[in-house]
């Protein structure tokens, strides 16, 4: 389980302007001390010029605890008389103190945490911050308190100036104890309660002007801004995350975040005419441990001014022969110094070194710089001495022990057959390139044997095995790999060099095996004649070999027949495996068993069927390595099987064929023995087979199918596209089925099947005034009636419209006579009840025509004149199935009497 630590500066609200400390910069760095105890650094830069100071300041640990720290620095007092005397220290000349307060934290457990610090406030004026008089400092840094580890160190100060115009560079030149990989970015500063601030700009966005870049170097930490516009004071934040290769296994691990610092840092741009100092460019160097690094560092000044060069980087403060670079180093109009470096064993890492070169004219009002950044990998060298010898079924590997002591390990990489590697400068390890496979590692600085019994099924005769051998470090730096060493097992007992059928048949088929005498067998003292061979068969490699026949006795090993016809087979269904084993008959007549060989099985080919073509596959379990295989298909006019191509891999298709022909194939394959001394090249045959092209395999179904509808017409249009125009291997689509579910998610069923040669009748139109609501689905038929998959699923919905009358007039004029609904559409039924003033129901029906002639269902008399409450449930006919909709209203009815003049 990993945690991060969060530390957090207060911010004081109570104490207003009292605490107007004028911050410019700032970061908080932290260094392991032990467990989980941690000693915490809060660096901040105010203006000499402020009226006021801090003596001391709250740190957040991000664990619920807060501790407040004086400040730790101490020169004269000049300012404030903090209680502890520690005022800072005096940049002079610049208008920046330096004030640092440091403390020891132990946290409760291991978990994240984000240690931080807020505290009014920043200068004025600063030009990406509105308002930075009023907007606090707030500074962050993560540290993962499951891992040992110290947070990169600055040694670059965090306030740099530059002029209008003029390209402005600026390196933290951060060091990491650890080696860690660190990767820099630029972020949006932070304010009040840690937030991004409000209206917060990049410096280039609030001056700008033409290539007025800012960007930082992911890698170095080289931060440029191309051409500032405007003069005045920016504060932008970098953002500096640490990395680690963290191992899960000897061979697994991933790359963690653990921890990380923000330096909120101040760019001062003036005004000046001069141009910035230039270092030469470096360089990336890749040294072997033990050799010295010699660089020659040049800054000339365009305008001949004073240049003074200095450097920082891990390589000058490593504990045991650091580096050596002379400084500052100046001279007029350049500087030159050599930068030295006698590299050994405690250099080896596995991230570079990283050397900031600083280059600062002098002499002018404003000073401008420039960085150049020397990246060096200290690499171990190779374990020397390895060694392969052969023993039984195994190799024993060995090494000198790596001339750097402090490797945790090393790696044993395999290959079959020598490939003579030249690793290039600084490629460490052994490259995928090279077809080198891991096939073990040892632990500990001194273990240098390893036993490689190819996981233990044995390694195998004729197979010439190389090895190289790799130093691995706890950071996971490697060692270039070691030369290459060869070997081979001992060539004590036979090897097989053939398994070729002869004849195909269900049952009268025969497999050939043929197989090399022993040349390393002690056939003087150990195993003395006479000799034979026994041959054994299975039709499953991994099952028990049963004996199928043996070789006659002689008395030397020369003499005996090393070739054997296996007949009676079944060789058109069944690949079979081999073993051939030596027995010697010489010690009182007892056959004693010398050695038995690798299994071997002969090559048997399949086919699958697809439209117009074959699919040829094929496959076999050799002791050698099978290079090429020709293919033969049998030419019925010549009578004979000729060669239709020659391939490296396992597979072959036959395109072009007549469906539903036979078409008949072999395969020969061409190998050989990695070892020298055996038959070059090894030819084996396969079975004859019979495959029949056919179509098989589905079309795809049409992509994009369309749908609309026309609720009014009572129509639904349902359109596609022609597969033998879209899909890019078919081209033999005859026709569609269609298939349709009346309500989303039921099951569809085919609701129409046509054909056409050309596969264009891509439309279907349903007519359906009671609904055209459902989902269709197309799919695609072939000439041999495969179908494919389901198109994507389309749906459409009723427009369901039902509306009632609120007067008729019943009376049999034959006008308006009856209560009844509108012109309507997808109604399945109604629910219909009709209440008199007295709330008496007179009338209901489930018919939705309703059709009512104004008659009490009770008795069946006409209903007087007067107003009819109803309620009406609606069962309309949609996607999701039926779905009833409650309508109430009112409705007259009127009779002829109604309509009389008032008087008559």
């Amino acid at each position: 389980m990993r945690y991060f630590v969060t530390f957090s500066l207060c911010y004081f609200l109570g104490f207003g302007p009292l605490w107007a400390t004028d911050y410019r910069a700032g970061e908080i760095t932290f260094k392991h001390k032990g467990g989980l105890t941690y000693e915490i650094l809060v660096t901040t830069y105010t203006k000499i010029s402020s009226e006021v100071d801090r003596c001391e300041i709250e740190i957040d640990f991000g664990d619920g605890t807060t501790e407040i720290v004086d400040r730790s620095n101490t020169i004269t007092p000049n300012f404030l008389d903090c209680v502890h005397g520690n005022v800072g220290v005096i940049i002079s000349g610049r208008d920046i103190k330096i004030n640092e307060y440091v403390t020891t934290h132990t946290f409760p457990a291991q978990y994240s945490y984000t240690i931080s610090i807020e505290d009014l406030n920043r200068n004025g004026d600063i030009r990406n911050i509105p308002g930075s008089i009023s907007i606090p400092l707030s500074l962050k840094s993560e540290l993962l308190v499951s891992e040992t580890n110290s947070s990169p160190i600055m040694r670059n100060l965090p306030i740099d100036e530059g002029c209008v115009g003029r390209i402005f560079e600026h390196n933290p030149g951060a060091l990491d104890a650890e080696g860690d990989s660190l990767v820099y970015s630029l972020i949006r500063c932070s304010g009040l309660n840690g937030l991004p601030i409000p209206n917060y700009s990049f410096p280039n966005e609030v001056s700008p002007g033409p290539n007025n870049q800012l960007s930082i170097d992911a890698n170095t930490g080289t931060l440029i801004w191309e051409s500032p516009a405007l003069q005045g004071e920016y504060n932008v934040c970098i953002l500096i995350e640490e990395f680690r290769r963290v191992y899960r296994s000897e061979i697994d691990y991933e790359i963690v975040k653990v921890g990380s610092v923000v330096r909120d840092m101040q760019i001062t741009i003036g005004v000046c005419s001069h141009q910035p100092p230039k270092i030469e460019a470096l360089d990336e160097l890749c040294v072997v441990a033990g050799e010295q690094v010699n660089v020659t560092v040049k800054a000339t000044d365009p305008d001949g001014d004073g240049v003074k060069l200095t450097a920082v980087g891990e390589p000058l403060e490593v504990p045991f022969n650091p580096a050596l670079f002379v400084q500052p180093a100046s001279g007029t109009p350049s500087a030159t110094q050599d930068f030295l470096w006698d590299t050994d064993c405690s250099h080896v890492r596995n991230q570079p070194y990283q050397v900031v070169f600083k280059a600062q004219d002098f002499g002018r009002s404003t000073e401008l710089v420039d960085f150049e950044v020397l990246r060096i990998k200290v690499i171990a060298p190779a374990p020397a001495s390895p060694q392969a010898i052969p023993l039984n079924k195994e190799i024993h590997v060995s090494w000198d022990a790596s001339i750097c002591t402090t490797a945790v390990g090393y790696k044993v990489y395999r290959h079959e057959g020598f490939i003579n590697y030249q690793p290039d400068d600084c490629v460490t390890g052994v490259p995928s390139f090279t077809n080198y496979i891991l096939v073990g590692t040892t632990s500990g600085w001194s273990n240098t044997i390893f036993e490689d019994d190819n996981d233990g099924a044995g390694l195998l005769h004729g197979r010439q095995y190389c090895y190289m051998i790799v130093a691995e470090f706890a950071d996971g730096a490697e060692s270039l790999p070691s030369v290459e060493v060869c070997s081979e097992l001992k060539r004590d007992v036979p090897v097989i060099t053939r398994v070729s059928v002869n004849v195909t048949d269900l049952s009268s088929g025969s497999d050939t095996i043929v197989w090399t005498k022993p040349t390393e067998l002690d056939t003087d003292t150990q195993f003395i004649g006479p000799y034979h061979y026994r041959i054994y068969r299975s039709e499953i490699e991994t099952s028990d070999m049963k004996l199928v026949g043996q070789t006659g006795t002689a008395a030397t090993l020369d003499a005996v027949d090393s070739v054997f016809v296996d007949d009676g087979l079944n060789t058109s269904e069944v690949k079979y495996y081999y073993q051939v084993e030596l027995f010697s008959d010489g010690i009182q007549g007892v056959p004693v068993s010398t050695g038995i060989s690798d299994v071997a099985s002969s090559v048997y080919l399949t086919s699958t069927s697809f439209d117009n073509e074959l699919r040829l596959t094929w496959g076999e379990s050799v002791p050698w390595t099978n290079r090429q295989y020709v293919v033969f298909r049998l030419d019925e006019d010549l009578g004979s099987f000729i060669p239709l191509d020659t391939v490296n891999v396992p597979f072959y298709t036959d395109a072009g064929l007549k469906n539903l022909r036979e078409y008949s194939y072999f395969v020969r394959s061409i190998g050989a023995y990695s070892s020298p001394g055996f038959i070059d090249p090894i030819l084996n045959n396969s079975q004859i087979h019979v495959g029949i092209p056919e179509d098989a395999t589905a079309p795809c179904a049409p992509p994009n199918p369309k749908l609309t509808g026309d609720c009014n017409l009572g129509e639904s249009v349902f359109t596609w596209s022609n597969p033998n125009t879209s899909c890019a291997e078919v081209d033999d689509v005859i026709g569609y089925n269609i298939y349709f579910t009346p309500v989303m998610g039921g099951p569809f069923e085919l609701l129409k099947s046509f054909q056409s040669l050309d596969a264009t009748d891509t439309s279907l139109t349903q007519i359906n005034h009671e609904s055209i609501a459902g989902c269709y689905v197309v799919t695609a038929v072939d000439s041999f009636l495969n179908e494919s998959d389901f198109s994507q699923p389309l749906c459409i919905d009723n427009c369901p419209n039902y509306e009632l009358p609120n007067v008729f007039t019943p009376g049999g004029d034959g006008v308006n006579d009856f209560f009844r609904p509108f012109p309507y559409k997808f109604v399945e039924s109604i629910e219909l009840e009709v209440y008199n003033r007295w709330g008496q129901k007179v009338f209901e029906t489930t018919e939705p025509e309703i059709k009512w002639d104004g008659t009490d269902m009770n008795d069946n008399r006409p209903l007087e004149s007067g107003v009819y409450f109803y309620v009406c449930t609606v069962n309309e006919i949609r996607l999701v199935g039926i779905v009833p909709r409650v309508l109430k209203g009112y409705v007259h009815i009127l009779k002829q009497k109604d309509f009389r003049p008032s008087g008559n």
